[in-house]
């Protein structure tokens, strides 16, 4: 499953925009942030399934929980 999550863009302008590809069980496997990538960011094996995704506005706190690593 990917879900689409965006917050408002930082002060110099960089979009808060990330695909978020979860596992069977629904922990994060991978984060794609779109950058000035745009779509690209996705890896072709997963873009017709991120074309579909479930899109999410989220706070600027919770975009950078769900997007870092630990």
């Amino acid at each position: 499953m990917i879900i689409f999550i965006k917050s408002t863009n930082d002060n110099d302008g960089n979009p808060r925009r990330a695909w978020i590809e979860l596992d069977d069980n629904g922990a994060k496997k991978n984060v794609f942030e779109q950058g000035y990538m745009g779509f690209n960011a996705v890896p072709e094996r997963i873009r017709e399934q991120a074309k579909r995704c479930l899109e999410i506005r989220v706070s600027i706190k919770e975009y950078k929980e769900l997007t870092k690593w630990k």
